[in-house]
């Protein structure tokens, strides 16, 4: 017979001793936030009130920014038993803080001005402090509206649950033999048609050189091939013992190739974003302080990469030391600079005809449609910078300019509304079928490449989702069955 347990037994008083215990750790804690919040909040007052007027512009917005993200990561890190390192929205806030916070940064500490290191189009615009600052607000109500739609779509359920995805031989042979051929094909088109450049703006010139089928077959290619990496990334850190010298090995080689032959960081940043993330949920949990640093390295090294290739590729190497240049973050601004600069001087005409629609394109092949098709990036170079794309250069749109041609701060805070709606509900999707291998693939997939809802455009992974995360699905899984089927009647 069980012995009961009665009011007052031992086991209800160390029962009722641990609780209050853990309440007094998380009193503590709290208490701890509460002051630290406090002492911030109290430095950042007595900043604004000593700096001068024409910082305090600009720095008014970075704080806002800051103090949402700081108060988004303790929302989300007190709803969890682990800080969550793989929710998406954590990255989605952190980058598009970044893509804000760098640019203002150098414009602050090269004393209110950008200088010839910088984006010729911040140097050429010489903007005033409420100019640069008004860009910031674009980007505080952006991330204000993400944050405040995420939490209340997200829900208080952000526990931790890491099973691992099912991944027979079959698929996991079909992975290899697609990245493998697709490897292959994308090295010998590049051959045909001689893109092996010695000056990084070559490559998108001979590009944009080739023809428009070529074009879209190399495309499909390179997006098909991430998808694949993404799901060998998985297998591989599903057998972490084995499986990270293969990663570690990958990892050293794109970043010597970097180092070597200065070209896009895309790659590096995605192994290593993606890398940390299935490390966290397949390995070993990342708290936040880690987390913290490995991002802030990982940053300094993006943009370390990105100085080094102007050394390498500049005709005065010298250069590099008139100023500080921010990079990716700082060619973003600048286009939400150089638009509303455009449309005040009235150097822009009226917003293109069906401008709105043109993210929802993308999806379909131009083959397909009636009419020529446009995206927001090739609209602006050959509009306002032609001269730069026929050498081969180009931008990324961005979320700020996007709303700049529409409806302002107004269209700015909508999208940050349906991002963060659209972020909570896949987030709530992925915890309840976690354990399926193609929706951890799609997960992970839409993680390392949702810095392009800031960097582009608002629904500009729509596009890649049918053209290149569809096709890899299809084409492995059909090959999978072949290899299964071949396997039954060996």
């Amino acid at each position: 017979m069980r012995p009961e347990i009665g009011v007052g037994s031992p086991a209800q008083v160390r029962a009722a001793g641990a609780r209050l215990a853990h309440c007094g750790r998380r009193s503590r804690k709290s208490g701890l936030r509460l002051v630290f919040a406090a002492f911030a909040g109290l430095i950042a007052a007595v900043l604004l009130f000593i700096i001068p007027r024409d910082y305090r512009i600009v720095v008014q917005p970075l704080l806002v920014i800051s103090a949402v993200l700081a108060t988004f990561y303790a929302i989300v890190g007190r709803r969890s038993r682990l800080f969550p390192v793989d929710d998406i929205a954590v990255w989605a806030t952190g980058i598009t803080a970044a893509y804000a916070v760098f640019p203002m940064l150098v414009y602050l500490g090269q004393g209110l001005r950008f200088t010839a290191l910088n984006s010729a189009r911040l140097y050429l615009l010489r903007p005033d402090p409420a100019t640069v600052a008004n860009i910031g607000w674009f980007y505080a109500i952006y991330l204000s509206a993400l944050v405040g739609a995420y939490l209340g779509i997200r829900g208080g359920d952000l526990s931790y649950v890491a099973p691992k995805a099912r991944m027979p031989r079959s698929l996991v042979a079909a992975l290899i033999l697609v990245w493998l051929i697709l490897t292959l094909s994308i090295a010998a088109l590049k051959t045909a048609y001689g893109i092996d450049p010695a000056q990084y703006l070559d490559t998108y010139r001979l590009y944009w050189n080739m023809p428009l089928p070529a074009r879209q077959l190399v495309r499909l290619m390179v997006g098909v091939r991430l998808v694949a990496s993404i799901g060998l990334l998985i297998w591989l850190f599903c057998n972490y013992r084995v499986g990270r010298w293969v990663y570690l090995s990958v990892l050293a080689i794109i970043l010597i190739a970097n180092v070597v032959t200065p070209g896009a960081r895309t790659n590096l940043m995605i192994v290593v974003v993606a890398g940390v993330v299935l490390y966290h949920r397949y390995v070993r949990p990342i708290n936040f302080v880690l987390a913290a640093v490995g991002s802030s390295v990982a940053i300094l090294l993006f943009m370390g990469l990105g100085i080094w290739r102007q050394v390498q590729t500049a005709d005065d190497p010298r250069i590099v030391l008139s100023g500080v240049n921010a990079g990716e973050f700082e060619s973003i601004f600048a286009n939400a600079l150089d638009i509303e600069s455009r449309i005040k001087t009235g150097g822009m005409e009226v917003r293109p005809t069906g401008f709105a629609y043109w993210e929802f394109t993308a999806a379909v092949p131009s083959q397909l449609l009636p009419f020529e098709k446009q995206d927001m990036a090739g609209w602006y170079m050959l509009r306002y910078h032609p001269d730069f794309k026929s050498m081969g250069g180009g931008y990324a749109f961005g979320v700020v300019a996007q709303s700049i041609l529409g409806l302002g701060k107004r269209e700015i805070a909508l999208r940050g509304i349906l991002v963060g709606i659209i972020l909570a509900l896949i987030a709530r999707w992925f915890r309840k079928r976690q354990a399926s291998f193609w929706v951890a693939v799609g997960y992970i997939w839409l993680l390392v490449l949702v810095y392009q809802t800031v960097r582009a455009s608002t629904f500009y992974l729509l596009g890649l989702f049918v053209q290149q995360f569809l096709p890899t699905l299809l084409v492995v899984e059909v090959i999978r069955r072949l290899l299964s089927a071949s396997r039954r009647h060996v």
